[in-house]
């Protein structure tokens, strides 16, 4: 069976179920449907495509069930691969050919497929068919949306567009009326569209609420009941040890209560010699059990920062080009540095990074992040992220050090510098009227003649033909 693995929407019930991955559809569906089934096991878009179109041919698409078009519906996604127009457009169509067959078979989709619709479209910026996916699903089918189909919806506005801004906010107001629980993906959306609105205030309060460790547990409004439970059941096992044990095979210790013993309250328990040897190990016991409940807390943390992760990275990635972009560079600083709990920053983050220290003109800065990014985390710079520390430094005036940096490049990463680059540079000394050191800069990194007289000469003075520059018009 095909999974999806997005975090925008839960996973299939029966994933986990030992049962349902032994049971193959193969063996319970007719032998014409063998090699689709086969196809989509191995979410092999293309192979599956072709079958599909097959049984459409041969008249055999009545054979497939309401349960097989779930399954192939949600082969066809965009994968982590880049992707381009023609892909999308591709996938786009096929979606739309399976939902449009599997009507006419009068096989309405559940929820799972209007998830995975809007998952998709969402993230192909294609707001129009989430919208039209949401009324349907919402209205005609009357299906009750999921905290999930929620998300994928939200994410269909991530857009610097009025009116999409506009529609999140009518999300919101639908989500607060519905009563669910958001999740660390739905706050990271949120995030996401303030920065969209360039409102980094709301944004810094939703990240100082919701993206602290100790209060992901606290998303559930659920937990504030089952604290006092575990709080109750700290006082009673004071007076009556006995009474933790069937406390602790309950029901009611479910993952969502794992998060308020503190090791302050190991305190309450009776630790005098005095008591009998039967009362020193059950207060042990009491003890050891406090801490295995701890410990799946922590475990029970860990799973929601995981299963989060990417949607909290692309969050924090938000607000530091926010920040970086309105010049708040110690809060940009913090959100990074909370980046990297999480995931390992690659060149495009400090390439953005670089990018708005060099445009509020933080040269400093910028070469802070460039030496962070091949010291600390061993990154190979690109001759892309050179480009705005060389326009800074030559706007200051400093080309003899945008040279030796072009050096340093050179040297160390074996990296030629971009023609963007060498521009840059040459016309600067051009402009300052350093004929000698331009004409040594052309033959250092050897600038054909050709290459200057299209690309540079047009903006020299013709004032400049009298002087000595190695190109002649």
């Amino acid at each position: 069976m095909a999974s999806h693995r997005s975090f925008l929407y839960e996973l299939p019930k029966d994933e986990n179920n030992q049962d349902s991955k032994n049971l193959s559809l193969e063996h319970v569906t007719p032998k014409e449907l063998k090699p689709i089934l086969r196809a989509v096991k191995s979410n092999d878009m293309n192979k599956v495509w072709k079958i599909y179109r097959t049984l459409v041919e041969e008249n055999k698409l009545h054979l497939l069930t309401p349960i097989h078009h779930s399954l192939i519906l949600k082969v066809f996604d965009i994968k982590k691969e880049p992707i381009n127009i023609y892909k999308v457009k591709k996938i786009k169509s096929t979606l739309l050919y399976i939902l449009g067959q599997m009507k006419l078979l009068g096989h309405q989709p559940n929820i799972m497929d209007y998830t995975h619709l809007l998952n998709v479209f969402s993230r192909v910026r294609e707001a129009r068919l989430c919208e039209k996916f949401w009324i349907e699903s919402t209205g005609k089918q009357g299906i009750k949306p999921s905290i999930y189909m929620f998300n994928s919806y939200l994410a269909s506005c991530l857009q610097k567009d009025e009116r999409l801004l506009g529609k999140a906010s009518l999300i919101i107001k639908t989500l607060i009326e519905s009563e669910l629980t958001p999740n660390l993906t739905t706050y990271s959306l949120l995030i996401r569209l303030h920065c969209c609105a360039r409102d980094y205030e709301a944004a810094q309060e939703i990240l100082d609420q919701q993206f602290s460790t100790n209060t992901i547990s606290q998303l559930s409004s659920q937990l504030s009941q089952l604290s006092k439970n575990s709080s109750q059941l700290s006082k009673d096992s004071s007076k009556n040890p006995k009474d933790f044990k069937d406390f602790k095979d309950s029901k009611e210790l479910s993952k969502d209560s794992l998060n308020s013993l503190d090791s302050s309250q190991l305190s309450q328990f009776p630790k005098d010699s005095s008591h009998s040897s039967k009362d020193s190990k059950d207060s042990k016991n009491i003890k050891n059990s406090i801490d295995h409940l701890q410990d799946l807390n922590q475990k029970y943390l860990h799973w929601e920062l995981r299963l989060h992760k990417w949607a909290m990275v692309r969050a924090l990635r938000s607000m530091i080009e926010l920040y970086g972009y309105s010049g708040k560079f110690s809060e940009m600083e913090n959100c990074f540095k909370m980046l990297t709990n999480y995931t390992k920053p690659d060149i495009k983050l400090f390439n953005s990074m670089i990018l708005h220290s060099c445009k509020n003109f933080n040269i400093e800065k910028a070469q802070q992040y460039l030496e962070e990014m091949f010291t600390i985390y061993k990154i190979k710079p690109d001759p892309l992220i050179l480009r705005p520390i060389i326009k800074c430094l030559c706007v200051q005036g400093k080309t003899r050090l945008s040279c030796e940096m072009l050096v340093k490049m050179k040297n160390e990463f074996n990296i030629n510098p971009s023609d963007y680059s060498l521009a840059i540079i040459f016309k600067t000394m051009i402009k300052k009227r350093r004929f000698d050191d331009s004409n040594e800069f052309v033959k250092k990194w050897k600038i054909p003649e050709s290459w200057i007289n299209n690309k540079i000469n047009k903006k020299i003075s013709n004032n400049d033909n009298n002087n000595n520059i190695i190109i002649k018009k």
